[in-house]
């Protein structure tokens, strides 16, 4: 029968790490058995390892109609949520984990992760007393999310060091550790986490891609390079690595390796949001702006309510001297993410421009407090 030979062939590429051979297989499984839960949530799986969770998604809850009960599937999907900025959906999914399975470690983590509102603290906190094993790292991880949230880091940190002594190969409590280190201003201790986590995930993995970009802000953009195509070698399909590198490249404004790296992404991910938009950054560099305008224009259309796209837009509007129809994006930007900080205060910088400092003042005072760390928004508040 067709259908079980191409899953056969389909799962042993997947279990080798063929991921683009897998796809192939499982997509062929599709076509003969539209309702196959097990494809689904296959291609899910690897679309999201690959790092582009928008992809990842749809596979992920067309998995999950099929197939609610998988809860390996739900859990991936709860990082897709939180990769795509949606929060209070992965709450509610790690909810609806926990409900089938209350001894689920990394789903209390991430419900603990999520919880924003009053509400949700309290049904984590809720959650968090009645978890049947609570000599747990994840249960540790889960009290540091909650005190942080609280503002206590000191508790926060015992926690962390208490899930470690715990596992010492808790990749969570490690990722917890890191961010308060860097909230401390310990930057060692914060690279030793980071490195600590991305040596403990696989290889296809948003930790690995943290220690790069951790490298990279150091401005160790040799040892940042060097890894990345390591990762690369490893696994020629991870998308999330080769996005790294082009962003890289763009930074360094070697604008022909960035369209070469990108190649290696638009083989696998023809209309992949992050690649358009380094692509139009690197047009953009060269000087070309009509073809990088009109990539923006493209990507706007197909994302329509995306508010990285309409910032990007606004840039190179702005390159082009149409100041109004940038000004038009930022605010669209900013109606769609509010703690959006670089485009409220590009959006403020026009506006003083125009003449029109009223309008600045509440929304820089808005920015400063979710990041008191730039001191462009005191600049142009003074």
């Amino acid at each position: 029968m067709k259908k079980s030979r191409y899953l056969a062939q389909a799962e042993k590429y997947f279990k080798a790490g063929e991921y683009d051979q897998a796809k192939i297989e499982y997509l062929k499984v599709l076509r003969v058995d539209s309702g196959n839960a097990v494809a689904y949530a296959r291609c899910g799986a690897m679309w999201a390892d690959e790092g582009v969770p928008l992809r990842a998604g749809a596979y992920l809850l067309k998995a999950r109609e099929l197939a609610s009960k998988d809860l390996d599937n739900r859990y991936k999907l709860v990082l897709v949520y939180l990769r795509v900025g949606q929060p209070n959906e992965a709450f509610k999914e790690a909810t609806e984990i926990l409900k089938q399975a209350p001894d689920n470690g990394p789903a209390l983590a991430l419900l603990a992760e999520t919880a924003l509102t009053p509400e949700q603290t309290q049904t984590a906190e809720q959650e968090l007393q009645k978890f049947p094993q609570q000599d747990n790292p994840y249960v540790e991880v889960a009290n540091a999310a909650l005190a942080i949230r609280k503002g206590d880091l000191a508790k926060a940190e015992t926690a962390l060091n208490h899930a470690l002594s715990l596992d010492p190969k808790c990749v969570q409590a490690h990722i917890g550790l890191a961010q308060l280190s860097l909230n401390k201003k310990d930057n060692a201790r914060a690279e030793q986490e980071v490195k600590a986590a991305a040596d403990l995930s696989p290889v296809r993995s948003r930790e690995r891609l943290a220690y790069a970009e951790f490298k990279m802000q150091k401005g160790e953009k040799e040892e940042a390079k060097s890894y990345l195509e390591d990762l690369t070698k490893r696994a020629r399909d991870f998308i999330g690595a080769w996005l790294l590198q082009a962003r890289l490249a763009q930074s360094e404004k070697k604008y022909d390796e960035v369209a070469a790296l990108l190649q290696n992404v638009f083989s696998r991910d023809p209309d992949n949001i992050e690649g358009r938009v380094v692509q139009a950054q690197a047009l953009l560099g060269k000087g070309d702006l009509k073809q990088g305008t009109e990539i923006l224009e493209r990507a706007d259309k197909s994302f329509a309510n995306n508010p990285l796209i309409k910032y990007q837009l606004a840039l190179a509007y702005l390159q082009g001297k149409n100041t109004s129809q940038a000004m038009n994006e930022l605010e669209q930007a900013i109606t769609l993410a509010p703690k959006y900080v670089e485009a409220i205060v590009l959006l403020a910088q026009l506006r003083l421009r125009a003449g029109d400092p009223r309008s600045v003042i509440t929304p820089l005072e808005s920015a400063l407090q979710l990041r008191p760390d730039v001191t462009q928004i005191r600049t142009l508040l003074a």
